[in-house]
């Protein structure tokens, strides 16, 4: 089981992509590992790829998106008016990753975004070198490092350091920043090349992932499992058909529900628990238990934020019977975090089909 339920922090974007993302490289020809690792993840939206070896995408153009993430193995076309266009892209609700070789000099970015300390979480000192290092000291509560615990062989420019009003997430090996945050939560850094020519091996597509997931919700922590919501029937309601499904959803905004742990069942409760069949003042005879009613469960995890569950039952309910659903605990999100809890509801069926039978005839023929 996962942590326990921390702070959250929600915004709401500024504008329509939320779970769009722009990879703005300065790597013509060797985006195929970003394209197959950040591109292929089913939580964004759509990703698309602007090469700023040649262009500089306006703050118009960033605005389609929830997040930019840029880094550099050539010179940006105009490495100042990027910086100035991120920091406003940053003050329109947008957010940023910066990675390697976005830190340096001479193929780094400039601009607002890197001379102003409220934005880029890190920075340099104009000189240093390349060198290769591994993941280190690193803050393991902090939601970028969920899921990650080695990452080997980073190539990374040794002289980076963390901007002051930053948050700190990791070092490297060699006692650099390896990831930092900046302390609005909406431009981070990341000290580690991404590009084809990279040699690290590990988690580093988790933590880059789990960045620019980070970023794209405005969340700062989230530990809260899966949500069970829009019940129908709802809890309490009578009359119900007999013919009815049994509908429900499973909601994650921000990691998505892992379907594998829906385990959901549909009890008959109607003479069970604490009910009794009474002859009089004379007798009380216990309730029969519980019994599982048959069916299938269809999971629509199209949109894998509001999984939608559909209960059919094989045979029609009974009329005036007390329908008993529980979706276990252990329901989880695709990052583990689960409920400790059943979350369970109750309706009452109306009248049509066939009368539930009881044991009343024979009890009474007792006598």
């Amino acid at each position: 089981m996962r942590r326990a339920l921390m702070v959250l922090v929600i915004a709401t974007a500024a504008f329509a992509g939320q779970y769009d993302i722009l990879i703005a490289h300065c790597d013509p020809g060797s985006t195929s590992g970003v394209q197959t690792n950040i591109g292929g993840d089913p939580f964004y939206d759509s990703v698309d790829f602007v090469d700023c070896t040649t262009q500089t995408p306006t703050v118009a153009t960033m605005l389609n998106y929830g997040c930019v993430y840029t880094w550099s193995n050539y010179q940006y076309q105009n490495a100042t008016q990027m910086g100035n266009n991120l920091a406003d892209y940053v003050d329109a609700g947008g957010t940023v990753v910066i990675s390697d070789f976005g830190w340096t000099a001479g193929w780094g970015l400039q601009g607002r975004v890197m001379t102003d300390a409220d934005y880029a979480p890190m920075t340099h000192d104009g000189s240093g070198a390349y060198s290769y290092t591994n993941l280190g000291t690193k803050d393991d509560a902090h939601v970028f490092m969920d899921g990650v615990s080695s990452i080997s062989n980073i190539f990374y420019w040794t002289y980076v350091s963390k901007e002051a009003p930053a948050d700190w997430v990791a070092d490297n090996t060699s006692g650099n920043i390896l990831c930092a945050v900046n302390a609005d939560f909406d431009v981070a850094g990341v000290d580690m090349y991404p590009g084809d020519y990279r040699y690290w091996t590990g988690d580093g597509w988790v933590l880059y992932n789990n960045i620019i997931w980070s970023l794209l919700c405005h969340f700062d922590v989230d530990d809260d499992p899966p949500s069970v919501e829009d019940l129908n029937p709802e809890d309490g309601e009578t009359d119900v058909p007999v013919d009815s499904a049994v509908v429900f959803h499973c909601k994650d905004e921000f990691w998505g529900v892992d379907v594998s742990t829906i385990d959901f069942t549909v009890k008959d409760t109607t003479l069970s628990g604490d009910r009794v069949v009474s002859a009089g003042a004379a007798l009380r005879v216990p309730a029969s238990p519980a019994r599982v009613l048959p069916g299938d469960l269809d999971i629509d995890d199209t949109d894998p934020m509001d999984v939608v569950c559909t209960w059919t039952g094989d045979d029609p309910f009974y009329g005036y019977m007390t329908i008993t659903c529980t979706v276990a605990a252990g329901l989880a999100d695709c990052h583990g975090y689960e409920t400790d809890e059943d979350f369970v509801w109750t309706f009452d069926t109306g009248e049509g089909g066939a009368v539930y039978p009881t044991t009343w005839g024979a009890i009474k023929a007792g006598f």
